[in-house]
C-alpha cells in the first residue's frame, strides 16, 4: 500500500508538471526490483518472497531445528565467500542479479533473526549480567567498524559499498547480529526501543531523498574519504529521523512513512 501511495503521487505531480501520463504500473512493478523511481523499494520485493516461504522456515525450524541451525551457518558461510571472492576478483558479479531477488541474503537474514527469536530466552540469560551501556557501546563499536570497513573498500579497492551491494560482507552480519542480540536481551526493553523501531521504516523511505540533497549541494560528503562519508552517514540518519518525526505528527502524511 505504501508503496503505491508513492507511486500515485509521483504520478499526480508528473502530469501537473509535464502533462502527461506515465506507466503507473510499470513503474510500480519496477520499484520491487530496484529499477524503478522508488528504486529503494526493492526491501518490499525482497519481503514479499520472505512471506511466501516463511511458512516452510518456520516449519522447518519447528521440526528440524539442529539442521535449521547448520543451514543458517551454511548461508552464513556461503555470503562471506562470495563477499570474499568479489573482493578478491574486483568483480562484484553478482550486482547484475535484482537486489530483491538475491534470495541467499534475505533467506541468511530471516532465519537468522529467527534462530535469535528462538534463542532469545537463552540470549538474555546469558547477556544478562553485561551492563546495558556496554551493550550500547558494543553495538555502536560493531556498526563504526562495518563503516569504515565499507569505506576502505571504496577507497582503496574501488568497489561500489551502497547499500544493496554490502549485505554478504562479514562485518555486515557481525553488526547485524550484534544488533539482534541486544535488542532481544530484556534489559535494554524500553518504550524507546518501540518508538525508534516505529520510525525506521520511515527513515529507510526518507533517507535516498535526504543523501541527494546532501550529495548536490555537498558533494564532498560522498567523495571524501572515510571520516566525510562516516559524517555523511551520520547526518543523513539524523535528518532523515527528523523529517519522519514531523511527518508522523501530520496526521494525513504519516500515511508515507507507515506501513
Amino acid at each position: 500500500m505504501i508503496c503505491f501511495v508513492w507511486e500515485l503521487l509521483y504520478t499526480a505531480a508528473w502530469y501537473v508538471r509535464y502533462r502527461e501520463l506515465r506507466n503507473f504500473l510499470a513503474s510500480y512493478l519496477l520499484d520491487f526490483l530496484h529499477k524503478g523511481v522508488f528504486f529503494h523499494f526493492w526491501f518490499f520485493g525482497a519481503l514479499i518472497l520472505i512471506y511466501l516461504v516463511l511458512p516452510l522456515i518456520r516449519r522447518f525450524a519447528a521440526d528440524h531445528l539442529t539442521s535449521y541451525i547448520r543451514l543458517v551457518l551454511c548461508l552464513g558461510i556461503i555470503l562471506v565467500l562470495l563477499d570474499i571472492s568479489m573482493l578478491v576478483m574486483n568483480n562484484q558479479y553478482l550486482m547484475v542479479v535484482p537486489t530483491s531477488l538475491r534470495i541467499w541474503n534475505w533467506l541468511f537474514f530471516s532465519m537468522m533473526g529467527g534462530l535469535l527469536q528462538i534463542k532469545q530466552a537463552d540470549i538474555s540469560s546469558r547477556l544478562k549480567a553485561i551492563r546495558t551501556p556496554f551493550k550500547i557501546i558494543t553495538v555502536f563499536i560493531s556498526l563504526l567498524i562495518m563503516l569504515m570497513w565499507m569505506m576502505i573498500i571504496k577507497e582503496y579497492i574501488g568497489l561500489d559499498v551502497s547499500g544493496s551491494s554490502a549485505y554478504s560482507c562479514l562485518f555486515v552480519i557481525g553488526a547485524a547480529v550484534a544488533v539482534f542480540m541486544v535488542l532481544s536481551s530484556a534489559t535494554v526493553q524500553s518504550k524507546w526501543i518501540g518508538i525508534i523501531s516505529g520510525w525506521t521504516l520511515g527513515v529507510y523511505i526518507i533517507h535516498p531523498f535526504v543523501l541527494s540533497v546532501f550529495a548536490e549541494y555537498h558533494p564532498s560528503f560522498v567523495s571524501g574519504g572515510s571520516l566525510e562519508n562516516i559524517l555523511f552517514w551520520i547526518l543523513t540518519l539524523l535528518s532523515s529521523a527528523l523529517i519522519v518525526f514531523v511527518m508522523k505528527r501530520i496526521p494525513l502524511i504519516r500515511v508515507l512513512v507507515e506501513l
